[in-house]
């Protein structure tokens, strides 16, 4: 991606987000706190459309390029476009649940529908070699079963976590520069177009969203930036383990500080019989945030456990120095002593 287009993304999306945030009570997209919040004044929020837009509009002009190509047998893959219908779809049911509520059951539904669609396509635009990296032995019904719950566990454990500022963005943000470093120093196993063009363009979106969400933030992401985040990351994470059999074991260790919060603290809850669907502030996040009385210190904090401790791991499962599953619990064990810490579901 070249120098200019990745600055025109970012100040593409600042301006955006500085637009959304000064229409935010005229699109009646105002965070109002509660008990179960981590603010404590009103806050603008659906912040994430500005990034949601401009990775929506940079995205298609990519996959319109006449130099675009999947690096498979088959130059003319869906497998792309299904990327872009599915983060329209996915941003414009959070956009309406951010101005109006909408019940888990149907968020639910019309996630699991288009995770149902996006698994279709990666099955039947690749060819069957490198769909059996995903599928495993157990044929498509298992390529269905764990496409849909990478995507709509990725999709929500996303906008679990989006809850103090900066958070999400920043831990998406390492995630994808991550990413995209991968993709140049090995390009035949990591270098798949979206994730080698769409990585920068991404991490422009989100650079340029941070600049109002940094502690103290000006704006929220809101549900049309975090589960569009969720869904994009679980989707190149299901794309790329059709051409790279570890990848799933290095996006999981890569978001391993959202995937072992959430996890755990939904596997507490339920539990202890509380309801999973009801909005709660018990993330071990939240508790950490209300301990040190700082949301800059859990996010820095996070941060430096991202980069300095779980990026170099995903590196060496990435280039095969450690296998997947023992890189999984390195870098999840210390993260699971924090959850029991700050007591993570309670």
């Amino acid at each position: 991606m070249p120098l200019i287009n990745f600055v025109l993304a970012l100040l593409a999306t600042c301006a955006i987000t500085g637009l959304v945030y000064a229409c935010a009570a005229r699109l009646r997209l105002i965070d109002h706190p509660s008990g179960r919040s981590s603010h404590t004044t009103p806050t603008p929020r659906g912040g994430g459309l500005g990034f949601g837009l401009v990775w929506l509009v940079g995205l298609a002009c990519a996959l319109l390029g006449p130099t675009y190509a999947l690096p498979t047998h088959s130059t003319h893959s869906s497998a792309p476009w299904a990327l872009f219908v599915g983060s329209l779809v996915v941003m414009v049911l959070g956009f309406i649940d951010d101005r109006h509520p909408l019940s888990a059951r149907l968020r639910l539904v019309v996630q699991s529908l288009v995770a149902m669609g996006c698994v279709a396509t990666l099955a039947l635009s690749l060819h069957a070699p490198a769909t059996a990296n995903l599928a495993g032995a157990h044929g498509f019904i298992g390529l269905a079963a764990l496409g849909l719950i990478v995507l709509v566990w990725g999709i929500n454990a996303a906008n679990f976590v989006d809850g103090l500022d900066g958070y999400l963005a920043s831990q998406c943000l390492l995630a994808v520069l991550a990413l995209w470093a991968l993709a140049h120093l090995q390009p035949l196993a990591w270098g798949v177009p979206v994730a080698a063009q769409g990585a920068p363009l991404l991490a422009a979106c989100l650079l340029g969203f941070l600049l109002w969400n940094w502690p103290q933030a000006k704006l929220f992401m809101g549900d049309v930036g975090s589960t569009t985040l969720g869904f994009v990351l679980a989707y190149w994470a299901l794309w790329q383990q059709q051409l790279q059999a570890n990848a799933l074991w290095v996006y999981g260790i890569l978001m391993g500080v959202v995937v072992v919060d959430t996890t755990a603290t939904l596997l507490v809850r339920a539990a202890r019989g509380q309801s999973l669907w009801q909005a709660h502030r018990s993330h071990a996040y939240q508790h950490a945030a209300q301990r040190h009385r700082s949301h800059g210190v859990v996010t820095v904090t996070a941060m430096l456990v991202q980069g300095f401790w779980l990026v170099p791991i995903a590196f060496c499962v990435a280039t095969q120095t450690l296998p997947g599953y023992w890189g999984l619990a390195l870098a999840y064990a210390p993260l699971l002593l924090l959850c029991w810490r700050y007591q993570a579901g309670r």
